[in-house]
This record gives structure tokens, sequence and C-alpha cells, in this order.
């Protein structure tokens, strides 16, 4: 009898394991800009969570000059020096002063507005 109350035992704590919730780790961390600054003929890009693991080279990390506030039109440029907290992009020729918009691996930051002209 001690026996078969171990097993029931045994597998009721076993059923109720498997019921249990798992760890899962999810990086959902938006890029922040805090600050948008032009220097000359580049833009320096100041935030924080820009690190796609690649230095800004992945096809899916851009920035996003002269946009409207949602990020829409603009011009799309690659950068010239890119890192978790810094991004360097030239301004491109066909920018105009609206906001700027860093996109790191397909996530959107948050949008600052930049005079370019």
């Amino acid at each position: 009898m001690k026996r078969f109350s171990l097993l029931v035992l045994s597998l009721v704590i076993l059923g109720l394991s498997s019921c249990a919730p798992t760890a899962k780790v999810e990086n959902n961390v938006i890029p922040t800009v805090f600050s948008v600054k032009v220097d000359g003929s580049n833009l320096i890009i100041q935030g924080r969570y820009f690190n796609d693991g690649s230095g800004g080279k992945a096809e899916s990390s851009y920035v996003i000059v002269g946009s409207d506030v949602n990020g829409l039109g603009g011009t799309t440029t690659k950068a010239l020096s890119w890192s978790g907290g810094k991004v360097v992009v030239a301004i491109p020729a066909e920018a105009h002063s609206g906001f700027v918009f860093v996109v790191v691996n397909g996530v959107m930051s948050n949008g600052l507005p930049a005079n370019i002209n």
C-alpha cells in the first residue's frame, strides 16, 4: 500500500509540475533616442538600446531622416558608425528637416525633431 501511495503521489507531483509556467526570456527593449545634433554634414544621434549585434550592418537596422512624426516619409540611410548608445549618419542630400528615427532590427525608436537645413 505504501508503494501504491508513493506512486500516486509521484504521478500527482509530475502532473502538477507539467502545468507550472516556464521561464521565457524575451528581449522587447525599444530603442530610445535622447538627442539629435547636426555636426557639419553628419547627424549624431544619441540614445539607448541601439546595439543590434552587428554594429548597424543588419539589413533591418537603419536611420530615417526628415520623416513626419509617425516615421513615415523621410530618407532611409545606413550609419557611418553605430554603437549601443550612439549612431552617426551622413545627412542625405535629399533630406529635409523633420523627425529622426533609429530602427534597430526592425524596431523603431521614438522620433525627435531635427533642423537639418
